[in-house]
C-alpha cells in the first residue's frame, strides 16, 4: 500500500451539511481500496485568487493508504463534481507521515543552535 496526502477545497458557499455530505463521499470513495489514516478539516478560507469565480474555499486533508494509483483514480472521481475546487495529491514514499512532536527539551536545543549560529 502506498501512502498519499489529498487537499480539497470545496466550494465555500456550501452550507455546512452539504460540505460535510461532500466529505464523506470522499473519504467513502478513498476507503473502497485502501484505509483512511486521518481527517483533517481546515475550516474555510479565503483564495489567494478566485478560482470558477469562488474567492473562498472550505479545506479538508485527507492522509490515507491506497492500494494502485490514487492519483489517476481521484482524477477520475473529482473533475465532474461541482462541488470541489480544487485538490492536490501527493504521494509518500517510504517516509513517516507525521513528524513526531519535540518535547521542550528539543526546543530548547533548537534555540540554543539557533542563537550559535547568529554569533558566528
Amino acid at each position: 500500500m502506498s501512502k498519499y496526502e489529498t487537499v480539497v477545497v470545496f466550494d465555500g458557499n456550501l452550507p455546512q451539511d452539504a460540505i460535510e455530505k461532500e466529505s464523506k463521499k470522499v473519504e467513502e470513495l478513498l476507503s473502497t481500496n485502501g484505509s483512511i489514516v486521518k481527517i483533517d478539516e481546515w475550516g474555510k478560507k479565503y483564495l489567494a485568487y478566485p478560482i470558477k469565480k469562488k474567492t473562498a474555499g472550505f479545506y479538508v486533508l485527507f492522509v490515507y493508504e491506497y492500494n494502485g494509483n490514487a492519483g489517476n483514480f481521484i482524477e477520475s472521481n473529482f473533475k465532474f463534481n461541482e462541488n470541489i475546487i480544487r485538490y492536490l495529491t501527493v504521494v509518500h514514499e517510504n517516509n513517516p507521515i507525521f513528524a513526531e512532536n519535540k518535547t521542550e527539551t528539543d526546543r530548547a536545543n533548537d534555540n540554543l543552535d539557533d542563537a550559535e549560529e547568529e554569533e558566528e
